[in-house]
């Protein structure tokens, strides 16, 4: 593997992964929370996140 291939692998490896599983990961949260009643504190979060 050259250098730079390399490189670009562990970028994928440990950056753009991770950052894919987290999003998937706070999707699934966000339509479990949607899908009941949501919680006022995550009712904040979303307003404060958005603003």
């Amino acid at each position: 593997m050259t250098p730079r291939a390399k490189l670009m692998y562990l970028k994928l490896r440990y950056v753009e992964i991770p950052k894919i599983l987290v999003k998937a990961q706070y999707l699934k949260v966000k339509k479990l929370f949607v899908r009941h009643q949501p919680a006022p504190e995550m009712v904040r979060l979303d307003k404060s996140l958005s603003v």
